[in-house]
C-alpha cells in the first residue's frame, strides 16, 4: 500500500513550476495586444516596470530552483497543465494571473472549469496556486479533485499590483 501523499518524501525532481504569466520580453509583447489578456495590457502595460516586478524575480527563482532540478515550465499554455499533473510530478506550482473566473495562461484566457478538467481525477499531489486571489478556483479543484492537496493564499495579491 502507498503512503498517503502528505507522508511521502518529495525531491525537487518531483516539483514543477509552471509560469502562465510572460517570464520575457517577447511574451510580454505577445500579451501587450492580446485581446484575452487582462494582467500585461491592463494591469501593467510599461515593460521596465514589468521587467523589474515580474520578470526579475521570475528569473531569479528559475535560476535557483533549476540548481536543484526543480522542473520550469516558461510560456505554460492549458495542455502544460494536463502534462505537469500526470502522475511524474508531486507537486505542481502555477504562477498565472486571473481575472473574471479565468486563468491567464500563454495560449489565452481559460474558465476555471477548463483549468481542472486538465488536472486528472487520480491526481494525488499537491497544486500550489500562486495566482491573486485564487480562492474560486482552489475551492472548484477542491470540490473536484479531492485526491490533490490544494495550496493557495486566500484573498491575496501575489502580483503586487
Amino acid at each position: 500500500m502507498t503512503a498517503p501523499i502528505y507522508l511521502r518524501p518529495i525531491r525537487p525532481k518531483d516539483c514543477i513550476i509552471l509560469f502562465g504569466i510572460p517570464t520575457d520580453f517577447a511574451g510580454f509583447r505577445r500579451d501587450l495586444g492580446a485581446a484575452d489578456k487582462d494582467l500585461v495590457p491592463n494591469v501593467c502595460p510599461v515593460w521596465p516596470r514589468y521587467r523589474r516586478d515580474i520578470v526579475a524575480p521570475a528569473e531569479r527563482l528559475i535560476a535557483s530552483v533549476s540548481k536543484f532540478g526543480v522542473g520550469v515550465q516558461r510560456d505554460a499554455t492549458l495542455r502544460d497543465i494536463g502534462e505537469a499533473c500526470n502522475g511524474i510530478r508531486t507537486v505542481v506550482i502555477l504562477i498565472s494571473h486571473w481575472t473574471d473566473d479565468r486563468v491567464e495562461l500563454s495560449d489565452g484566457s481559460h474558465p476555471f472549469q477548463d483549468v481542472v478538467e486538465q488536472v486528472p481525477d487520480q491526481f494525488e499531489g499537491f497544486l500550489d496556486l500562486l495566482i491573486c486571489v485564487s480562492n474560486p478556483l482552489a475551492i472548484l479543484l477542491r470540490d473536484l479533485r479531492q485526491r490533490a492537496i490544494i495550496r493557495f493564499a486566500t484573498d491575496t495579491y501575489v502580483i503586487p499590483y
